[in-house]
C-alpha cells in the first residue's frame, strides 16, 4: 500500500515539550517531598500535587518554587514521556518535520536572573540524544513568550 503522503508537502508535527515529551511526575514528587510540602505516600500525580502545595498558604510561590527547580538545575532527573520515543521515530520514518513548541520563559518569573531555563531544556533534549536519534534540529525548537503565542 502506498503512503498517501508520497509527492505531498513534507508534514509538520508540533509537539509540546513540558508534559508531552519531558515527563516530571517523579521529580515533582521528590522535590516536593524534600521540602516536606506533601507527605509521605502522596500519590505521584503531578496535578494532584500541584492542587495540594496551591491549597497551602503561600502554596502558589512554593509551587512556582518546585517549578522553577524543575527546570532548572535538576531538569536531568526528569524522564522521557512514555511512548513519545516511538511517536518521534515514527516521525522520522515517515519523513515529517516535527517541531518542539514551548512556552517555557527563559528566567523563572520566582527568580529573576536565576538558571536559563531554556538553555535547560535545550540541553535536556541533547543529553536524550534528540538530534541524532529523532533529526530534530535546535533551529525545530521554539519558545514562545505565553500559551497563546504557542
Amino acid at each position: 500500500m502506498k503512503n498517501n503522503f508520497t509527492n505531498k508537502k513534507r508534514l509538520i508535527v508540533g509537539i509540546d515539550l513540558d508534559n508531552t515529551i519531558i515527563n516530571y511526575t517523579d521529580l515533582i514528587y521528590t522535590i516536593a517531598r524534600e521540602q516536606d510540602l506533601i507527605p509521605e505516600n502522596f500519590p505521584r500525580q503531578k496535578k494532584v500535587i500541584r492542587d495540594y502545595i496551591v491549597a497551602l498558604p503561600n502554596g502558589e510561590v512554593e509551587w512556582q518554587n518546585i517549578q522553577t527547580i524543575m527546570y532548572g538545575q535538576r531538569i536531568r532527573e526528569a524522564t522521557l514521556m512514555e511512548g513519545i520515543d516511538e511517536f518521534l521515530e515514527r516521525c522520522k520514518a515517515q519523513g515529517f518535520l516535527v517541531n518542539i513548541v514551548s512556552h517555557k520563559t527563559k528566567h523563572s518569573n520566582l527568580r529573576r536572573g536565576g538558571p536559563n531555563l531554556q538553555q535547560a531544556a535545550r540541553q535536556w533534549l541533547q543529553e536524550q540524544d534528540f538530534f541524532t536519534r529523532f533529526g530534530i534540529n535546535s533551529e525545530q525548537i521554539y519558545f514562545e513568550s505565553s500559551r497563546e503565542d504557542k
